[in-house]
């Protein structure tokens, strides 16, 4: 059957789809192929036209309230699946159509009115599927002039009261679609050009008195929780959005200017949401401090925003602390902030070193837990106004009180740590600011120390992602003077590789480590010209007999990632070759467990590749 004949077939068939289908993935797969045509564009909507199809998803709608079986010529069945499917189909019909001549939508609204009666009645319907499916259709139809009009002069404000009252967490996001659907085709910002969107969206602020509505539905913590989060779900699709009327109507309604006092809420989604929400407009507001304190007073606004929220809400965060919880939501917001640094034009190596000085001076109080360093002075802190100020306001002197109460446990403590290790570990990776990571060696040290947070294997991995960053920039900067950390760091990962209590998914992930060490030409380097060459290697040697088969399928993975050219610069070879890793492999060919034969076949075919490539590039060399 050719496929456009399919295609006919299966939307031809679709009010006659079995109401005895139990798996409700299949309506989902056939919407999913019908939407791959839909979205072809105007010419495909032209061709799904001439099809009739309308009256084919008015054969599927009308079905729910008893169906013309001699005019639509089908059976009629009635499944509210069905309805769903042909509802949401036309929203992909209507957001593919011709937006110039619009046929698709002319067609309804003068031939098929009754199938938009329909999409708004069932807006409030008892099921959330089918409810939902007609806010999506919804969503397509006021971006018309037309169904702009049409939604105006109908239950407009009634639709987009109750969605965004709705129990339904999919509606109400939705909700949050459709009336940003209408937004970005208003007028908002040149108000002396009308649309019917334009005055679609004014009647609904003037009318149910929008902003103020939302505003209540935020900071009311008498509200039920679930609206709360309907209305940071909508302006988290606002500022997602990425687009000029959404900054504006962000602007106008003052939706943000304290949305930072929903980071001290108990409820925890609440935090993460209110966090995103940051996130999204540190990464492409153009003016976010004006959304988040109602104007701007410099000309650099993005510095002006960075000091704000290191000042009036990580500080604050910090201060009004009485749990572990509010120094996680400063964590995560100072990480948040790397967005907005990448958009400064200068000075990024400064606000770096601010983010992560800051970081350091919080990781430095889980080693006073850990030590119980009740009469400690002061930290070891760099130059850094931010962090001398925590001493002077008092900041200090309440964290330290939290972090030495014995009631915090070990989860919320080991928590925090992986947060601050995974906020140096993202600035690392995206700066290659020297002094803020040279600065974190002794602290990310300190914390390698610990034996009760190296047996966690997730605070392991998050500790040893910086490491092979911090070594190589202290060994590119001639830090040798400081060859007793170096050492010690490489003497701890040669320690935890041999203790027989460390777990197989611990030494999975000091071998990953050690990898990217050895890859690295300057910390492997280092390591080949000193002892840790043969150390190392002899551990690797033993290991690969370790009597737990998931070790030595490790190992040999390990070896194999040292012969992958796309992992290394030539002295992950050199370690091989130098200290015999290949007879290594060769001689577990035979082991008895299927998973190590595997990967020892692997590492043999990665490593004769590589010695190919040399022979041919010796024999090349003799040549010439």
């Amino acid at each position: 059957m050719h496929e456009m004949d399919k295609l006919y077939v299966v939307l031809d068939s679709l009010p006659q789809m079995s109401k005895d289908i139990v798996d409700d993935t299949i309506h989902e797969k056939v919407l999913s192929y019908l939407s791959e045509y839909a979205s072809q564009g105007p010419d495909m909507i032209a061709t799904f036209m001439e099809w009739n199809v309308m009256k084919i998803i008015r054969a599927c709608i009308i079905q729910e309230n008893g169906c013309n079986e001699i005019e639509t010529g089908h059976e009629c069945i009635k499944d509210s699946r069905i309805t769903s499917l042909a509802i949401r189909f036309l929203a992909r019909l209507l957001a593919n159509d011709d937006r110039q001549r619009a046929l698709l939508f002319n067609q309804i609204i003068y031939d098929y009115n009754d199938v938009l009666d329909f999409i708004l009645d069932n807006a409030f319907s008892e099921e959330g599927l089918m409810r939902y499916s007609c806010i999506e259709a919804l969503e397509q139809i006021v971006t018309y002039e037309l169904g702009a009009k049409w939604f105006h002069n109908t239950k407009g404000a009634q639709v987009v009261v109750a969605c965004f009252l709705d129990s339904s967490t999919y509606v109400a996001s939705a909700a949050s679609r459709l009336l940003l659907s209408i937004i970005n085709h208003s007028t908002f910002i040149n108000t002396t050009k009308t649309t019917a969107q334009n005055d679609l969206l004014e009647f609904l602020i003037s009318t149910l008195d929008l902003f103020n509505k939302i505003q209540e539905m935020l900071f009311n913590p008498r509200k039920d929780i679930g609206q709360r989060l309907s209305a940071l779900q909508f302006i988290l699709t606002l500022a997602s959005s990425k687009t000029t009327n959404a900054f504006e109507f962000l602007k106008r309604g003052q939706l943000l200017t304290r949305i930072d006092v929903l980071l001290a809420e108990r409820d925890r989604v609440m935090r993460s949401r209110v966090n995103d929400i940051l996130c999204a407009v540190f990464e492409w507001a153009s003016d976010p401090i004006s959304l988040l304190k109602g104007a701007s007073y410099t000309n650099d606004p993005i510095i002006e925003t960075f000091d704000f929220v290191i000042t009036d809400i990580v500080f604050l965060l910090l201060h009004n602390d009485t749990s572990f919880d509010m120094v996680v939501v400063s964590v995560n917001v100072l990480e948040s902030l790397i967005l907005l640094v990448k958009r400064a034009s200068n000075d990024q190596e400064k606000l770096v070193s601010r983010i992560m000085d800051i970081l350091i001076f919080l990781l430095s109080f889980l080693k006073i837990r850990q030590q119980a360093e009740k009469s400690i002075n002061k930290l070891s802190v760099y130059d850094n106004p931010d962090v001398n100020s925590l001493y002077t306001n008092g900041t200090y002197d309440k964290l330290r009180t939290l972090f030495l109460n014995v009631r915090c446990n070990t989860y919320n403590e080991k928590s925090l740590l992986s947060n601050i290790l995974h906020s140096i570990s993202t600035i690392s990776l995206e700066f290659n600011s020297i002094n803020a990571i040279t600065a974190s060696t002794d602290a990310i040290c300190d914390i390698l120390f610990v034996p009760n947070y190296v047996a966690d294997h997730r605070i392991l991995k998050a500790v040893l992602s910086v490491i092979p960053i911090v070594l190589s920039a202290k060994i590119t900067n001639s830090l040798i003077k400081e060859k007793q950390t170096i050492n010690e760091i490489l003497e701890t990962i040669q320690k935890l590789m041999k203790d027989t209590q460390t777990e197989c998914q611990s030494i999975a992930i000091l071998l990953e480590t050690m990898q990217k060490l050895l890859a690295d030409n300057t910390t492997g380097q280092y390591i080949l010209d000193n002892k840790y060459g043969d150390e190392w290697a002899d551990v690797l040697l033993c290991k690969v007999h370790d009597f737990r088969w998931e070790i030595r399928d490790s190992i040999l993975e390990f070896a194999d990632k040292l012969f992958d050219e796309s992992n290394n610069t030539g002295v992950g070879v050199n370690f091989a070759l130098r200290f015999g890793l290949p007879q290594m492999i060769v001689s577990k060919i035979s082991d008895d467990t299927a998973y190590v034969r595997a990967s020892c076949l692997k590492a043999i075919k990665v490593f004769v590749n590589i010695i190919t490539i040399i022979i041919l590039l010796m024999q090349n060399n003799f040549r010439i």
